[in-house]
């Protein structure tokens, strides 16, 4: 549908573009196209709210409903027992520890509190369901201000909601109606949170500091008592969670629990009899253990991970060694605790987008205390993820540049240094020869994807062979200076990358030559070419000699500005040496030499056949002359030039330019002939 939907716009569009005339009326058009466009937006919105309207009144209405709802049922409950207490003092005639005046108060708190979580219930949405998922002890509740760590400026207004096992935040509604005036945002596990109180400096005072996992988050209380009551609550839940096999005196306990243990029932609340038999020298490593826990925790938050490490190996080589028998929920928690501290280290390495200067400084001790947690192969990868990011966003900041041959060398060096910085670093913190395989295969990966971007610029069909050649060749002598410097070698890479769009370059570049080489044929008027003025000359001189012919030019040219060829011969010159300078230098195969070699030899072999057929036709001696000074200044001056180039670079002679020269040597002047006549 979607397929035919775009075939149907792409219909329409064709259909207005053509009845359109001129580009006033085309732009007439699309400004009518948006504003309907616009007006349909609109309608579209005013149909979505009208029609979620209902929903949302619906919605508020179901949730003041289940509020009241559990509200009601929390009400039943605590009268409920409330009565219950009424008549076991009745039946028992306040002979029964319920009827105690501690035990008394102990109640009287217990449903003091659970009234006070119904009005906090109604207040903050989305407590209710904290407080269905599991039975929870509530300590205390507070309105807090929440600080910038960096400069202490107010952020938001919160409300803080303190239980034996979570710390809820929830946050102030200031447009809300109602009741529920504040929204739960955050909730944390007690074990999680460390708190740290915070020096009555100006402006900030009253104020202590949160220290979690991935962050720090700084609070300041109403006065001094509210700050005191939430540090003594804190500490009360840690207290509880450290101590979960004894019975904790601030703890409200159920009166039904005191009256069944006072009544001598089966079921108690503890088995004090198990109390007296516990091993006390476990339970007090335990408790030792949890405390670490916390210290670990804070080293953690604070980013001295050699430190935290440090404490993790003696922790973990304490409980190894321990004679006592260890709680399983401990050593969960022990491995829970490297897994986070793996992940933290693993997220230093993490690349991000405009990192600084010190941010390889972090990346080598990040995988170096990988490593010394015996995570190598994770401290590869994601070192290797990293530099990957990394070269990316370097190659991305590089300017797209006229000159072909600059840009293309500057994403090399961009490439290069990398690789060099990179690879230098990962053997001085994983330098051995199983690691090494990871930085060599990124190395190769990346410069597929380099070879990628450098091929669109220069093997496109605008760029001439000569460019070409100059970055083929730059780029190859680059290249193995890098291999030089990082110790294994790139090239035969780059080669296999290069093959196929420079076979494809040559062959094209051959297309275009012959082409433009049979319209000159064809257009020939066997006219010298007059070049006018001295400097014309000069520049002719100048630019034989920087394609490689070193003799004198003086005998093919008469009076100072009579050059004695053709236009065609001329152009084909010129051509044929720039095509040889270019792609002989590039051939580095048999199969590309082979390849060069047989598009010369085609090139001279047409344009000197050329010539011979016009020299058939000859009708006096000054036109003979004329196309013997053609054909000596292609097999005398052009074609040897070109088989010098293939000895240099080939190693080897061109045989069959050798023999191209052999067929078609009767067309030169015989020595000691005048040129001129």
């Amino acid at each position: 549908m979607y397929v035919s939907l775009r075939v149907c716009m792409y219909i329409y569009i064709q259909k207005v573009v053509a009845e359109c005339v001129g580009l006033t009326e085309l732009q007439q058009k699309k400004q009518y196209l948006q504003k309907l466009a616009e007006e349909c937006s609109t309608t579209l919105k005013q149909n979505v709210y009208h029609n979620c309207s209902p929903l949302i009144a619906a919605y508020r209405e179901t949730s003041n409903i289940e509020s009241e709802i559990y509200q009601t049922g929390h009400l039943i409950g605590e009268q409920k027992d409330f009565l219950s207490y009424l008549l076991d003092i009745s039946v028992l005639n306040d002979k029964t520890p319920s009827a105690r005046p501690e035990v008394l108060a102990v109640k009287c708190e217990k449903i003091g509190q659970e009234a006070e979580l119904v009005q906090l219930a109604e207040t903050v949405e989305g407590l209710s369901e904290l407080l269905s998922s599991d039975r929870k002890q509530f300590l205390y509740h507070c309105n807090i201000l929440e600080l910038d760590p960096a400069d202490f400026s107010a952020l938001a207004r919160l409300k803080a909601l303190i239980f034996t096992d979570i710390f809820v935040l929830a946050t102030w509604k200031p447009h809300a109606r109602g009741h529920q005036r504040y929204l739960v945002k955050s909730t944390y596990k007690q074990e999680e949170v460390a708190v740290v109180n915070v020096r009555n400096l100006e402006p900030v005072k009253d104020a202590f500091k949160i220290l979690l996992p991935y962050e720090t988050r700084v609070f300041q209380c109403a006065d001094a008592e509210t700050k005191v009551k939430v540090m003594k609550a804190f500490e009360e839940a840690k207290q509880i969670r450290l101590k979960p096999m004894q019975k904790p005196s601030s703890l409200p306990v159920p009166v039904t629990a005191k009256i069944e243990v006072h009544s001598k029932l089966d079921k108690v609340l503890f088995d004090e009899e198990e109390i007296k038999h516990t091993d006390n020298a476990a339970v007090a490593l335990e408790e030792e253990i949890l405390a670490e826990f916390d210290k670990l925790d804070i080293l953690v938050v604070e980013r001295t991970f050699e430190k935290a490490i440090e404490r993790f190996e003696i922790l973990k080589k304490r409980i190894k060694d321990s004679e006592e028998k260890i709680n399983d929920t401990i050593k969960k928690k022990l491995e829970k605790c490297e897994e986070a501290l793996i992940l933290l280290l693993c997220r230093e390495m993490e690349p991000i987008s405009g990192c600084s200067v010190r941010k390889p400084k972090t990346v080598k001790r990040a995988m170096q205390l990988l490593i010394r947690l015996q995570r190598t192969a994770l401290a590869n990868r994601w070192y290797i993820n990293y530099c990957n990011a990394i070269l990316k966003e370097q190659v991305r900041d590089v300017r797209l540049d006229a000159d072909v041959h600059n840009y293309v060398m500057k994403i090399a060096n961009v490439y290069g240094n990398h690789v060099k910085h990179s690879t230098r670093l990962f053997l001085q913190v994983a330098g051995n020869g199983l690691n090494v395989s990871y930085i060599i295969v990124w190395a190769r990966d990346s410069l597929l994807d380099l070879c990628a971007i450098m091929k669109k610029q220069i093997f496109s069909t605008e760029t001439p062979i000569l460019v070409v050649s100059q970055c083929v060749n730059s780029l190859r002598r680059y290249f193995t200076e890098l291999a030089e410097a990082v110790g294994f070698d790139l090239t035969f890479d780059f080669e296999n990358q290069i093959r196929s769009p420079l076979d494809q370059c040559i062959r094209a570049t051959r297309a275009k030559f012959l082409d433009a080489t049979m319209v000159r044929a064809q257009e020939e008027s066997w006219k010298a070419v007059n070049l006018l003025n001295l400097a014309a000359a000069n520049k002719f001189k100048s630019e034989m000699f920087d394609l490689g012919v070193k003799s004198s030019l003086d005998s093919f040219i008469k009076d100072d500005v009579q050059l004695q060829l053709t236009q065609s011969t001329f152009q084909f010159a010129k051509g044929f040496l720039t095509f040889a300078k270019a792609s002989i230098s590039m051939a580095r195969t048999q199969y590309m030499q082979k390849l060069v070699e047989d598009i010369l030899v085609e090139a001279g072999n047409f344009h000197l056949k050329h010539i011979e057929s016009r020299f058939n036709k000859k009708k006096d001696e000054k036109q003979e002359l004329f196309i013997r000074m053609n054909a000596s200044f292609l097999l005398e001056m052009v074609i040897p030039v070109v088989e010098d180039k293939c000895i240099t670079f080939w190693s080897r002679p061109a045989a069959n330019l050798q023999r191209l020269i052999h067929t078609f040597s009767h067309l030169t002047l015989e020595d000691g002939k005048d040129r001129f006549l």
